[in-house]
């Protein structure tokens, strides 16, 4: 499964966060999602947000991903 990078709480770096036991806890206040539908483990109302996109520009040989907070990162390729 592929998720957004930032934690639906208050957006921390998930992408820092260490994967254990199929289970991703946010670095920032120890949210954890499972990962094969990204629910809360607790049961509470937060999920993780869905896949990122991913956009090729051949014209400048980039790979650009948008995630759904609208954050931006390149890639070269």
């Amino acid at each position: 499964m592929v998720h957004a990078c930032d934690c639906p709480h208050l957006l921390g770096p998930l992408d820092e966060a260490v994967v254990e036991e199929g289970r991703i806890r946010c670095p920032w206040h120890g949210y954890e999602f499972e990962l094969r539908n990204g629910a809360r483990v607790d049961g509470r109302g937060l999920r993780l947000g869905s896949a990122p996109q991913l956009l090729v520009d051949p014209l400048f040989n980039r790979v650009r991903l948008r995630e759904n907070t609208f954050r931006f990162k390149y890639l070269e390729v």
